[in-house]
């Protein structure tokens, strides 16, 4: 029920415009990376913006059907350093809209995707203040060559909290 029609624009390997709809849910995303970002639900539209991350509470969303052992991992550590870990399963590319509208601090990917997974929330996610990069800290970008998977990443609400003490442990 959460499948996700994703478009978006990328000028020189960055996506610029992107929208996320999930028809059966009644959600779409919207957003442009420096300008902001919306959601529309039910008819009814509205700005929205990630979150700071505190040391208290981490809300964590992974996916409903492609968790693995990487994942769980992720999660037992976010339990050594947060004093609250709370997952929030969600389909498709609506992770990354989560963390964008603030129901979520952090969507870690360690698994494989491609550009048309993912390219359309992060835009909608930068948008929001969220940072998309890989495990070394890098933006994600993108190119024409369907082949090519994206490295493992991490949507964060906050682009200023490191994450590095948990995700060095993936590299």
């Amino acid at each position: 029920g959460e499948f996700t029609l994703n478009i978006v624009l990328i000028r020189k390997g960055s996506p610029i415009l992107g929208a996320v709809s999930a028809p059966a849910v009644n959600e779409t995303y919207y957003g442009i990376p420096g300008f902001g970002s919306f959601k529309i639900k039910d008819g009814v539209e509205k700005k929205i913006e990630s979150i700071k991350q505190g040391s208290d509470e981490c809300k964590i969303t992974l996916s409903k059907s492609h968790n693995s052992d990487s994942d769980s991992k992720f999660i037992a550590l976010s339990e050594e350093y947060f004093k609250s870990v709370i997952t929030i399963p969600a389909g498709s590319s609506l992770k990354l809209c989560r963390v964008a509208e603030g129901s979520a601090n952090i969507y870690c990917r360690l698994g494989p995707t491609y550009q048309w997974d993912i390219a359309a929330g992060q835009a909608v996610a930068e948008g929001a203040g969220c940072c998309v990069k890989d495990l070394k800290g890098e933006t994600l970008s993108y190119s024409f060559d369907p082949k090519k998977k994206n490295p493992y990443f991490y949507c964060s609400g906050d682009k200023f909290f490191d994450w590095k003490s948990i995700l060095n442990n993936f590299e």
